[in-house]
């Protein structure tokens, strides 16, 4: 059975390192919710990259409760048409602009007493 927001709404951490419950085959194949010990949700995409199907990768599509049920389910098949079309969705990320060294100079600067 595909997922809905009473099953999600209904959802417990139970223990495993990585608690996903996935879409029934009346859903989208590889999208779940992530349940963490926290009790916070996440929806999921798990994927592999064309040209390098050793690697499964795990895309966080966004938190219940933010996103509805049918919004995530829309992001995951943006994300499965762009996967198919070759580009992997975490390389989408935004960067990073500062680095470890340079935030520890901002940090001293900002918060150090004199």
């Amino acid at each position: 059975m595909a997922l809905t927001k009473k099953k999600i709404d209904a959802m417990t951490y139970d223990g495993r390192a990585r608690d996903i419950r996935w879409d029934g085959p009346d859903g989208i194949s590889n999208f779940g919710v992530r349940v963490y010990p926290s009790g916070k949700k996440s929806y999921v995409l798990q994927y592999r990259v064309p040209g390098r199907r050793l690697k499964v990768r795990l895309r966080v599509i966004g938190q219940a409760g933010v996103l509805t049920l049918q919004q995530a389910r829309t992001a995951a098949q943006k994300h499965l048409v762009g996967l198919h079309d070759g580009e992997d969705p975490l390389d989408n990320r935004p960067a990073v602009d500062t680095t470890v060294k340079q935030f520890g100079t901002i940090y001293i600067e900002d918060y150090s007493k004199a």
